[in-house]
């Protein structure tokens, strides 16, 4: 407001509406810039949360087929067992 009471004519006003809006330009790309890095932060951080979740989940299900396939296994020697016991 300083620089319009002081400012001469229309040549003087176009200059201050300029100046006022080449920073309001500027404040709104520091803040654009500022939203940016704050996602991009958040970003990495749930990748690397669902990265977490997905190696975790990975070694689990490794697990259960590993169990899966042992307990196959011993069902399986079990028939075989029972299948060559001679009949009564």
């Amino acid at each position: 407001m300083d620089k319009l009471q002081n400012c001469h004519g229309i040549p003087g006003l176009i200059g201050v509406q300029q100046e006022w809006l080449r920073d309001f330009v500027q404040d709104y790309m520091g803040q654009n810039m500022r939203l940016a890095g704050a996602l991009r932060g958040l970003t990495q951080n749930v990748m690397a949360c669902a990265s977490e979740n997905l190696d975790h989940a990975q070694h689990i299900a490794n697990d259960l087929a590993q169990e899966t396939n042992q307990q196959m296994s011993h069902i399986a020697d079990e028939v075989n067992t029972y299948v060559q016991q001679p009949v009564h």
